[in-house]
């Protein structure tokens, strides 16, 4: 239950939270060790009014203590800021943002998602990552062990999971398709490697790019990893999805074929669910429907949709914080 006297101190607290990570401060923080930094230091650095950044400092050093304490007039983030979980959501927050600001304009339908309002594609990159990374961990072994000698990221962003593939399989060669140009842009200014290679186009039509793939690789050593993506297209319904995973069957048989999806939680079970749980998973699957995505799926879900589009199964798993990877062949 939200305390009254706790709510007007929540609708504060986030947008400072994702004001301060937007320009930098957090990090600021940080990088400062335990010395910390005064307001005026930070006023200075980023120029920023310091009769404005000390009052909110000293707000988030009152309620969040735990992230951040005021040591005489220098604030110093605590360890417990330096947590994956928190930092994911802080960028989750950041993506979803214009959905919320916009919430009673996309309700009344004076604004279309897709159209007028857009997530932030950058931040929900950096959120996706963290939430990821054991999964990306775990895939990287997975790998290992079925001599694969190519993958293809598909959805890949600005390609962080194929720079951890490479850190762990030097001489792996790696595809990433994306089909936010931006994005694509972005990951070519990091200066690439040189096995890496980002090809501008859309998932949902794998022929377009095909030859780009089969031309450098050999069915039974490469692998399409689709990590967090596929549910997006079930908003269009599951034959939409059918559709796209029997493209694939007909364009790339005998390559090897790997889906990474949040496991759902269906409503009842949410319900009674511990509140920590039933806080992230709601939110997490709340957000689907706003940004026109099908709703989040359990495992079961999508290990009948592999038998559906004829995809041999290998292997299931649950990964934590609470993911089902499915390894099939095409």
């Amino acid at each position: 239950m939200l305390k009254q006297s706790k709510f007007l101190v929540y609708f504060v607290l986030v947008p400072i939270l994702q004001t301060f990570q937007k320009i930098g401060i957090f990090d600021a923080l940080k990088t400062s060790s335990f010395s910390g930094m005064t307001s005026e230091e930070l006023a200075k650095r980023f120029s920023l009014k310091e009769e404005f950044l000390g009052p909110l400092c000293d707000f988030l050093a009152l309620h969040l203590p735990e992230y951040i304490s005021k040591q005489d007039d220098r604030y110093v983030v605590s360890d417990i800021f330096y947590n994956r979980s928190l930092q994911n959501n802080i960028f989750f927050s950041l993506a979803y943002e214009p959905i919320f600001a916009n919430l009673s304009a996309l309700l009344n339908g004076e604004k279309d998602y897709g159209v007028d309002v857009e997530r932030n594609g950058m931040m929900l990159s950096m959120s996706s990552e963290i939430y990821n990374t054991p999964s990306w961990r775990r895939l990287c072994e997975i790998l290992a062990t079925k001599n694969i000698d190519t993958v293809i990221d598909l959805g890949c962003s600005t390609g962080h999971f194929l720079r951890m593939i490479l850190d762990n399989s030097p001489t792996m060669r790696c595809f990433g398709v994306e089909i936010d140009k931006d994005v694509v842009r972005k990951s070519m200014g990091q200066g690439q490697k040189n096995n890496i290679s980002i090809i501008n186009g859309d998932i949902a039509r794998p022929n377009d790019w095909r030859g780009n793939i089969a031309a450098n690789s050999i069915p039974a050593k490469a692998a399409f990893i689709g990590i967090t993506v596929w549910h997006e297209f079930l908003y269009f319904g599951e034959q939409r999805l059918l559709d796209i995973l029997k493209q694939y069957k007909s364009a790339f048989p005998g390559y090897v074929f790997i889906v990474v999806e949040y496991d759902a939680i269906p409503y009842a079970n949410l319900a009674v669910s511990p509140e920590g749980l039933k806080n992230s998973a709601s939110v997490y699957q709340l957000i689907h429907p706003l940004t026109l995505q099908g709703d989040p799926k359990p495992k079961v879900y999508w290990e009948l949709l592999f038998k559906k589009a004829n995809i041999a199964i290998q292997t299931i798993e649950s990964i934590e914080p609470r993911s089902v990877m499915i390894v099939g062949v095409l």
